[in-house]
């Protein structure tokens, strides 16, 4: 599975210590930037080449951050077929895969601590979907609206 991580410049800083942090334990994230810190640029630039990505790689992942969370996982909610969530706990990126099989991990980097993004990505990326009938249903009814 490809894992894709992009962040704006709120959540430049936690996105290269996740990188490094993720690649110690053998997960490497391929990086869809910025390489350098802007204090000008935008969420959405970022959070669009990772949501097209994950349209054509359906198995592939993504992790987003900005400060809050919130622009990143609107921007990525846009797009039909992607599933962003941001969870706080690792039990909740756990039920978000389970019950919902998000596909888009969204980080709050002004939030969430360093510790705890990577045990919420390790969960987020192991954890697998149910495939239970209930759940695939409510994904389907998702996509329905337009």
């Amino acid at each position: 599975m490809r894992v894709y991580i992009g962040a704006d410049h709120r959540g430049f800083d936690l996105k290269n210590k996740l990188r490094e942090d993720m690649s110690a334990l053998g997960i490497e994230l391929q990086d869809l930037g910025p390489v350098e810190y802007d204090p000008d640029d935008d969420y959405n630039d970022t959070t669009v080449v990772a949501a097209e990505r994950i349209l054509v790689e359906p198995e592939s992942r993504a992790v987003l951050l900005c400060g809050s969370g919130e622009g990143v996982m609107m921007q990525a909610n846009r797009f039909r077929g992607i599933r962003a969530v941001d969870p706080r706990t690792v039990d909740e990126a756990r039920t978000a895969r389970w019950h919902h099989d998000a596909n888009v991990l969204v980080i709050a980097a002004e939030v969430v601590s360093p510790d705890d993004a990577v045990n919420i990505v390790q969960e987020f990326l192991s954890a697998p979907f149910s495939n239970m009938e209930r759940y695939i249903n409510r994904i389907k009814k998702l996509d329905e609206v337009v």
